[in-house]
């Protein structure tokens, strides 16, 4: 959690057309996006089937600078990852 800079939805940049070199993966638009990627000047992990349930986690000091992953309540997890960053 240290590592972590902040928390977001993420479905209208994991719906959006993609803006990156793709190192590892699977990239279909609208279908899947999974694996490593370049973007934004670092490495990005993406792990997307459903854009609407999408999170990108922001980080410091790591091999990826972003996450963006689907969770199963988008709501909820932002909420716990908050919380965690407020009491370590």
């Amino acid at each position: 959690m240290a590592h972590v800079r902040g928390v977001s939805p993420a479905q209208d940049v994991a719906r959006g057309w993609f803006d990156g070199l793709k190192l590892a993966g699977a990239y279909f638009p609208g279908i899947i996006s999974a694996g490593t990627f370049y973007q934004d000047g670092g490495l990005v992990f993406w792990d997307v089937h459903d854009s609407t349930n999408a999170i990108a986690i922001d980080l410091e000091h790591e091999r990826y600078h972003r996450l963006v992953v689907e969770v199963a309540d988008p709501t909820a997890a932002i909420e716990l990852i908050t919380r965690g960053k407020r009491h370590p």
